[in-house]
Order: structure tokens, then sequence, then C-alpha cells
């Protein structure tokens, strides 16, 4: 190993052995992740504004993993906020059925206005006021629906107002 002083005796530069570099760099990763874990986490549940700013970010969901209430995955191009604690499995993957209580949608591009619908997704979070579409037709939620799992179209539904003009 070769040190290098400068002229106040300090180290300038050193040659490591490369399981050095290669610990550094695994270090200098881990701790890079756990920020970017903490920062995510840090966004408050309702916050999908900021939420969606991040969340190219953030990792493809992965069966095996473990994913923290308030981390954010990718799936299919679809984000979502994991609402609870979990160890992803292959089987239950955040699209499929009773899969709510761990992994909620988050919408993409839309701000919910007459003019700007948000498309309906099964089990995102709608919100009282807010335009969706589906099959088609414009929607207006008259009740926040946490997730949501009744489609717009449901006979008998009074969260949801059929715009017609």
């Amino acid at each position: 190993m070769k040190i290098i002083k400068d002229e106040n005796g300090l180290i300038v530069n050193k040659a490591w052995p490369i399981e050095t570099v290669r610990a550094e760099a695994a270090l200098a990763a881990m701790v890079e992740e756990q920020s970017r874990q903490a920062a995510v986490r840090a966004i408050p549940m309702d916050d999908d504004k900021t939420a969606l700013t991040v969340a190219p970010l953030c990792p493809e969901w992965a069966a095996g993993e473990k994913y923290e209430a308030g981390d954010i995955v990718n799936r299919n191009g679809q984000p979502y906020r994991v609402i609870q604690a979990v160890t992803a499995q292959e089987h239950q993957p955040p699209e499929s059925a009773g899969m709510l209580a761990i992994y909620r949608p988050i919408e993409v591009t839309h701000d919910g206005s007459f003019d700007d619908p948000i498309p309906y997704v099964d089990g995102m979070d709608v919100e009282t006021g807010k335009y969706y579409t589906y099959n088609g037709l414009l929607y207006q939620a008259q009740a926040d629906m946490k997730p949501c799992v009744w489609p717009p179209d449901t006979p008998g539904l009074w969260q949801w107002r059929l715009v017609t003009e």
C-alpha cells in the first residue's frame, strides 16, 4: 500500500486494496438507499403530488423484498404507495385482488378537474369533488373513498354522480 502526503504531512492519496474500494462503494450505496427510503417515507400518505415526483426514483416491485409503510414501488408503469409493512409475495403483486390494504395505486398525470379528469383505477384513493372517467363516461366523486373498490357505474351507489353536462 502506497501513501502520499502533502507538504503538511496530510494523506492526499492512498492506494486502497480492491476489497476496501468495493466495501467503501457498497457502504456508500447502502447509505444513499437508506437516505432515499427515509425521504420517501417522510412524504405524508395523502400527498400524491410529491409522491409522484419521487416515484421514478423508486424501485420496481419485486417478490421477496420487504417494504415499509410509506414506501413507493412501481409495477408495470404504475406507482403504488405501500400502506402497511409487507414482504412481497410473487402471487400477490400490487394490482391483484385483495391487496388494497397493502398497496394503493397513485394517480400519475391528471389533476381531477372537469377538464382533466382522472382515469378510474380499482383501489385508488378517490376524493370528494374530483372528476374521474370510467368506460368513456365522466363522473364526479360525492364522497372520499380510500380505497375505492366501487367502480363509478355501480348501480345505486350515491358516492358517484354521472356528469351529463
